[in-house]
């Protein structure tokens, strides 16, 4: 429902699920699911309202912290400097294993905060190593509107040209942060190009897919 643009119906069904799972013996899905909602409570722009689902999903008792909470406590703080941003995450991922998610929700707090051409040096270090991140079929569309928002379009066009498969788990906690702004950000390429019939096209698929509700990055 989230991916095609039913943002609030998403988030009241995802609401629900959280609430009924909480005093049950899964309360670790509750907890997620608490995390993730307060990542698409950011997205649509209620920065506090997502900082409250983040205490709601710490005060779940569980036996160790998940990965989603982890990033939803890292995206809701306040908004700083690429410097504030790093060391945050050095702080919150420092445990062994979180590395590759720290640099790639560092990249998403940047471009959130449009930083993009800290977000862009980030991402390219993890798209030139080859790293396995929890990003991997979404990194050239995120890598593509770093640099397109930096200035690099001609480099911005040739990694927004791939489309992105889901992993076989399905979509994950930062798919929102690549589709479908995949192509938003095509429309943009195109159009700086003078390519109109390719920009309509993606503009007609970004509107199908984006819903009423506009994310941070649309306003």
């Amino acid at each position: 429902m989230w991916t095609i643009g039913q943002h609030r119906a998403a988030c009241e069904r995802m609401l629900a699920f959280a609430r009924s799972a909480e005093s049950g013996s899964h309360r670790e899905n509750a907890e997620r699911a608490y995390a993730e909602l307060a990542i698409w409570t950011l997205l649509l722009g209620d920065r506090a309202g997502a900082a409250d689902l983040v205490r709601k999903a710490a005060a779940i008792p569980t036996v160790t912290r998940s990965a989603a909470l982890l990033v939803a406590d890292f995206l809701v703080q306040p908004p700083g400097s690429a410097e504030e941003w790093a060391g945050r995450s050095r702080i919150l991922f420092r445990a062994p294993g979180l590395e590759a998610i720290g640099n790639v929700s560092l990249a998403c707090a940047l471009l959130m905060d449009k930083q993009y051409a800290q977000a862009a040096e980030i991402l390219r270090k993890l798209y030139d190593e080859g790293a396995r991140t929890p990003v991997d079929e979404g990194l050239p569309a995120m890598l593509g509107w770093a640099l397109l928002e930096s200035g690099h379009e001609k480099q911005a066009t040739a990694m927004l040209r791939t489309n992105p498969i889901p992993p076989t788990t399905g979509f994950t906690i930062f798919t929102p942060f690549y589709f479908p702004r995949l192509y938003a950000l095509r429309v943009r390429a195109a159009e700086k190009s003078g390519r109109t019939r390719e920009a309509k096209e993606n503009e007609d698929l970004y509107r199908n897919l984006s819903g009423p509700q506009p994310l941070v990055w649309d306003r």
